[in-house]
């Protein structure tokens, strides 16, 4: 249906551990990470941090971004954790 956004099933080996959508916003040219969900009985144990590491070097790979943007539910504390320690 839209054709410059990007699903991604976040896996552990066989097992679906979340979910991230990223994509290009055509008026902007901006790259961004628009979903980024950790199942709640998976948390806690690194895969956000490294899901969220391989998903910006994909996108740096594939897109040459210099810059990605997203956004977060204000009050989610571990969100904002998790996105400002991967920079």
């Amino acid at each position: 249906v839209e054709p410059t956004w990007t699903p991604w099933g976040l896996y552990v080996g066989e097992t679906a551990v979340g979910f991230a959508m990223e994509g290009l916003d055509p008026p902007t040219g901006q790259r961004w990470i628009i979903r980024f969900m950790i199942g709640a009985e998976h948390q806690g144990k690194g895969y956000g941090r490294a899901a969220l590491a391989a998903l910006v070097a994909s996108m740096v790979e594939r897109h040459a971004c210099r810059e990605i943007f997203l956004s977060y539910v204000p009050g989610n504390a571990a969100a904002e954790r998790l996105y400002a320690q991967a920079g």
